[in-house]
Formats: C-alpha cells, sequence, structure tokens
C-alpha cells in the first residue's frame, strides 16, 4: 500500500488544533488530582468535581480527534512504511521508555518493591501497570495499527464527491455502534450478541470524527461518564466545533508561535505529569476537593517548565519527550 507520486506541499499549521491541545492537557491533569469523585456522597466537593468529570472526560477523545484532523488522509501525501516509521519515533520509542521511568520512579518513592528482570521485561509490553497514564499511548498504538486501512477506505469513499458525506457518515455511524452504542446496551442486557465484533470500535471512533465529519453514582453511570460513550462524543465534537469555528488562526502570528510552542509541550506535560503528582502526595497535607484547581495548575506548571527544560537536551527531545 502505497501513496501515489505526488510532489509534497508544506502543510499550513491547523492553530486551533495547538488550542485544543493546550486546553485539554490541564482537564487531563484535573481528572489525576480529584480526590472526592470516588466516593460518591453527594458532597459539595464531589458534586464539584462531578461535575468538572464530564467535560474533563472530553481531553483524551480531543487528542484522537486531533490526530484524525492530520493523520486520516495521510495515504495521500506518504507511504505506509513512513507513517509506521514516524508512528514508532513519536509513540512507541516513548511508550518503551517511560514505561521503566514510571517502574524506577515507584521504587524511587517506594511504592514499588516487586521489581525484577520479570517486572522490567512485562513493563516492556504492559507499561500503563508502571504508570497509569501510558494506557493512552496503549490506546493510540491501537488505532494507529489500523488506521491505514481506514485511510485507504476514507480515500476510496471520497472519490465520488456526490456520495462522500453519505458515506463518511456511514463509515462513522458503524464505529459508533461498534464504540458507543453496543457496549452501552451490554451494560443493560449483558448477553446482548455476546460473541459479536465489530472491528471499526475503540477509540477510532473519535479519530474518525475528528478526521472527516467535523470538518464540518448509578449502575449505569458510565454509559454517561466514560470515554466511549454519546455524551462523551458528542460533548468532545461540539467544543472541537467550536474552538475550530472561532479561528484562532486570526490572532497576532506573535500569539500563535506562543501556542504553537506551548502545543509542542502537550505530550510531554501528559508523560510527566503523574511523577509530579505523586511526587507533591509525598510531600503535601492530604488534599481536598478545594486543593483540585490550584493543585491542577500547579502541576501543570510544574510539568510545563520539567518538559521545557529538558528537551532543551536533543537525544530527550528526539526520544524521550518528542
Amino acid at each position: 500500500m502505497t501513496a501515489p507520486a505526488t510532489t509534497r506541499a508544506s502543510r499550513p499549521r491547523l492553530v486551533y488544533l495547538d488550542v485544543l491541545n493546550i486546553c485539554a492537557i490541564p482537564l487531563v491533569i484535573f481528572l489525576h488530582v480529584r480526590v472526592a469523585y470516588w466516593n460518591a456522597d453527594g458532597s459539595p466537593g464531589w458534586w464539584f468535581e462531578n461535575v468538572v468529570s464530564g467535560l474533563g472526560v472530553i481531553a483524551v477523545p480531543i487528542f484522537f480527534m486531533n490526530s484524525g484532523v492530520t493523520l486520516v488522509g495521510f495515504i495521500e501525501r506518504s507511504t505506509v512504511g513512513t507513517f509506521y516509521l514516524k508512528r514508532f519515533k513519536k509513540v512507541v520509542v516513548p511508550y518503551l521508555i517511560w514505561s521503566q521511568l514510571y517502574l524506577l520512579f515507584g521504587v524511587l518513592i517506594g511504592a514499588r518493591t516487586d521489581v525484577g528482570v520479570g517486572t522490567v521485561l512485562s513493563t516492556v509490553v504492559d507499561g500503563s501497570s508502571a504508570g497509569a497514564t501510558l494506557w493512552y499511548l496503549e490506546a493510540a498504538i491501537g488505532v494507529y495499527i489500523v488506521l491505514p486501512v481506514v485511510s485507504l477506505a476514507v480515500l476510496a469513499l471520497t472519490r465520488d464527491p456526490e456520495r462522500r458525506d453519505r458515506r463518511l457518515l456511514l463509515l462513522l455511524g458503524i464505529s459508533v455502534l461498534a464504540a458507543i452504542v453496543l457496549p452501552a446496551v451490554r451494560r443493560i442486557l449483558p448477553a446482548t450478541l455476546p460473541s459479536m465484533e465489530i472491528p471499526l470500535g475503540g477509540y477510532l471512533v473519535f479519530v474518525l470524527a475528528g478526521g472527516e465529519l467535523l470538518h464540518r453514582g448509578s449502575p449505569l453511570a458510565p454509559i454517561f461518564t466514560d470515554y466511549l460513550t454519546l455524551g462523551t462524543l458528542c460533548t468532545a465534537a461540539a467544543v472541537f466545533v467550536a474552538v475550530r469555528q472561532a479561528r484562532p488562526e486570526r490572532l497576532p502570528e506573535r500569539a500563535q508561535r506562543m501556542i504553537s510552542s506551548l502545543a509542542g509541550m502537550t505530550f510531554g506535560i501528559y508523560l510527566v505529569h503523574l511523577m509530579v503528582i505523586e511526587t507533591a502526595d509525598l510531600w503535601l497535607a492530604p488534599r481536598t476537593p478545594s486543593s483540585d484547581v490550584p493543585m491542577t495548575i500547579g502541576v501543570w506548571a510544574v510539568s510545563l517548565a520539567i518538559v521545557a527544560v529538558l528537551r532543551l537536551i536533543p537525544p530527550v527531545r528526539r526520544w524521550v519527550l518528542p
């Protein structure tokens, strides 16, 4: 599978994607500093965290939608081999490195004592067992493995302009059915078609949504609060379109450069922020809901500073914090 020979033109930077990344990362941090959310006692602190979490849950879907904008059509300008090589450097290598860094970090803070050769080797393929936030990279790797096939499918579907929208809507509809509707039904009726699997499920639904169509306490609570739910998809879509329609590319060039610089450090902030939180917990008094916002701001600022300094080192900038 190769792309047709074409002359590569530099693609203009999409400022709204930078803005979305910058806005999403504090929401991720908030989800990891909240303390009352897990105990649904109806207290004011729980209500505050519950409401903000309803917005915060869109952060990771926004990341996937941004990937969809930039990557779904890659087959028209690059080869599959080049695509996989770039994803390997930008996602797989950092995943392998950070899984071991989080394992070492756990030993240093006394959170892990079970480290041996077996643990080190198992962490190579189970990085999220060492650093919980690495689950996002695991999910992204799965999406990127299948993305060339999706890119070819989208290319084929869009060759007929008159039927383009309907065909893409069908593709996204199947993905919504696989990733959101069927799991929601199975929460209520677990025996619903237990052996049926639809390959277009998972976080691919957000990639498809971003890549194409958006260019235009109860046991059932997870149906409304998990990542792969219709509510999350709709909320993420609304925020995505709102930021895009705000047209941040009209900002002064200096502001755009600052936005671009901050957005370039978002991935690094995501990788390092959990270490900052766990280190702070060793020294700070037990946190309460009233500390959520200042803690989120502080963790973001410290993580940003760490990433900015470490990225001055060329090998770190290339392999560890790309």
